[in-house]
């Protein structure tokens, strides 16, 4: 945890959702706001939004079930829809009935798939490089799930992967930090940790028939949403969420410039200024 976050007085504690032990920060006062990480990622992806929304909001920032510091049992469904419900179940154990939903990557497609499915639930969506058309899934998720790749990765997954995905996804390599790939590779360095992260590069394989059924719902979707993607995502292109800013009914974007798949990581004064004025708007 950085400095910055530690001043904003973030409770730091370990929950029970289900039969999941649940790394859960939370931090400030005010309407809810839940924090959803990346594939791969954890709570530690939101060390600077969380304190910039604490003086407004009630913040909320869990790992997902298989990632950080929560657990990763072999049985659970490490799929967007078994995120779907954690995330809903999550928002029972801590009494939230309605909260704004700020997700990234993966995170973006729960928050997305949580308000087509249980829009009562949601208040406004922020979507931070959120593949909404997984048509383009990238390469080196399907290749996780080529048998002896697959194999290969459940006793090698480390720091090295992290330092390769990172330098891929990150625009400004000088934010590349031992602390972060630390943070990030501390749960692929558990035989628990790869095998969640492998189980769930091949839900994510076959989630491009799921989303035939789930893109006409876009145009559906009422909720005042906020679209950011960085203009060098080489994961999540400009076209894509443009694309889905145009059916989103009340969806705004926000391209931001020289800037990769984590703009709340990389360009995190101009996410923090926008996703709070885009909160603030009655």
């Amino acid at each position: 945890m950085t400095q910055a976050a530690e001043t904003a007085a973030v409770q730091k504690e370990f929950i029970q959702v289900g039969n999941i032990k649940t790394w859960s920060l939370s931090a400030g006062s005010g309407e809810p706001v839940l924090l959803l990480h990346g594939m791969a990622a954890s709570s530690y992806s939101w060390r600077h939004l969380l304190p910039a929304l604490a003086g407004r909001f009630r913040v909320y920032a869990p790992d997902f079930p298989g990632f950080g510091r929560s657990g990763k049992p072999a049985n659970f469904d490490y799929s967007v829809f078994g995120y779907q419900k954690f995330l809903l179940a999550y928002m029972d154990e801590m009494g939230l009935d309605k909260a704004h939903l700020i997700g990234n990557s993966m995170g973006g497609m729960v928050s997305l798939l949580t308000a087509i499915e249980q829009p009562e639930r949601i208040k406004k969506l922020v979507l931070i490089a959120a593949p909404a058309y997984p048509d383009s899934m990238p390469v080196s998720i399907k290749a996780m799930c080529f048998n002896p790749l697959a194999s290969f990765l459940r006793k090698n997954l480390g720091r090295w992967s992290v330092e390769l995905i990172t330098r891929r996804l990150f625009v400004d390599h000088r934010l590349i930090t031992k602390e972060l790939v630390d943070e990030y590779a501390a749960p692929l360095e558990t035989p628990e940790g790869r095998r969640a992260i492998i189980k769930l590069a091949r839900n994510m394989a076959k989630v491009t028939a799921h989303a035939k059924k789930y893109q006409p719902l876009f145009k559906k979707t009422p909720h005042e949403t906020l679209i950011i993607c960085g203009d060098k995502d080489a994961l999540v292109s400009l076209a894509s969420a443009r694309r889905l800013s145009r059916e989103m009914p009340n969806a705004k974007f926000l391209p931001i410039a020289s800037c990769g798949h984590g703009p709340q990581e990389e360009k995190p004064d101009v996410v923090n200024k926008a996703v709070l004025e885009f909160l603030n708007q009655p």
